[in-house]
């Protein structure tokens, strides 16, 4: 398997995430039909639910958000995302990837270099935890603002302070 089957996948796999991206953006159109077109939203929130009940557009659009985590900046795909998604099995699936993608863009990158003696790197997880606190993961999950904070808020607290000691940390992890 030379390079040339790599470039090939990779070309593929651009074409894929593309077709995603585009899906996306029109079903994004869908759901938010303007007001003249509002006795057509149940017929396309039909077709939206026809669209997320195939494997193969589910799979094209969770390539477009992995390729292009920026997505999940624009408000009418969350919203997407957030409603008539939630509504079919691998439209929740859908969401979960969303969600996942937001995670590893937001949130990781603030844990790469997590030390329990550096408090600026203890405050650049506190600050990447924070950063998911606007609602929207809380509805990719399906899980009131409320409790979702209130989890966010059991991770900050495990995290180690400064000085911890190795036992100090092993216990914040269980509790």
């Amino acid at each position: 398997k030379g390079q040339g089957w790599k470039d090939e996948k990779l070309k593929l796999e651009n074409d894929v995430a593309g077709k995603g991206d585009q899906l996306l953006k029109q079903m994004s159109q869908l759901a938010n039909l303007p007001p003249e077109l509002a006795g057509q939203q149940g017929a396309a929130d039909e077709t939206i639910k026809t669209i997320l009940s195939d494997d193969r557009s589910v799979m094209a659009m969770q390539i477009a958000l992995k390729n292009d985590p920026a997505l999940l900046d624009k408000p009418a795909v969350v919203s997407l995302l957030t409603h008539q998604a939630r509504l079919t099995d691998r439209g929740r699936k859908l969401a979960e990837e969303a969600m996942t993608q937001l995670v590893r863009r937001t949130v990781l990158p603030s844990f790469g270099n997590l030390h329990p003696n550096d408090p600026a790197s203890i405050e650049r997880a506190k600050a990447g935890i924070h950063s998911l606190q606007d609602g929207r993961a809380a509805r990719l999950l399906g899980i009131p603002d409320e409790e979702f904070n209130k989890a966010l808020k059991a991770v900050e607290e495990a995290l180690p302070a400064a000085g911890d000691t190795e036992a100090q940390m092993a216990q914040k992890l269980k509790d």
